[in-house]
């Protein structure tokens, strides 16, 4: 009896704790002169790649970001998903200003994003803006 309740129990908290939001970083490898302590969240202006994979195949979308100088770099993605949908925030930071005169204009930096899933299904990658606002691309694991 003792054994069919702590089942019962573990069951239920598995199931509990599986349906909650997973928040994760990804840190990219960024120059060794950024300041990522320090870092800032950069508006996506666009993102462009396939929309479909194989099941444990990785997909690389191109994600272009705003840089406010030309010193601006990205630090990591930060992701928070709940179910097939994955919100995504960049986050950028300066390089070190050692005698290094950065451009002080407003840039649009492309970087690399990866993306892979080992159950098929439609997902939603919705990659931060401005002001609440998301790029989003949908993909399709088969």
């Amino acid at each position: 009896m003792k054994k069919t309740i702590l089942s019962v129990f573990v069951l239920a908290a598995l199931a509990i704790f599986s349906s909650c939001n997973k928040h994760e970083e990804r840190f990219t490898k960024p120059d060794e002169n950024l300041m990522c302590p320090d870092s800032n969240i950069s508006n996506v202006l666009k993102v462009e790649g396939p929309v479909s994979i194989g099941i444990n195949k990785e997909l690389t979308l191109k994600v272009s970001y705003q840089a406010h100088n030309g010193c601006v770099g990205l630090c990591k993605f930060s992701e928070l998903t709940n179910g097939n949908t994955t919100q995504i925030t960049a986050f950028t930071s300066e390089r070190k200003s050692e005698g290094l005169a950065c451009i002080q204009v407003i840039l649009t930096n492309t970087t690399d994003y990866g993306f892979i899933r080992s159950i098929p299904g439609n997902y939603v990658l919705k990659f931060y803006q401005s002001d609440n606002t998301f790029v989003t691309h949908n993909v399709t694991v088969k």
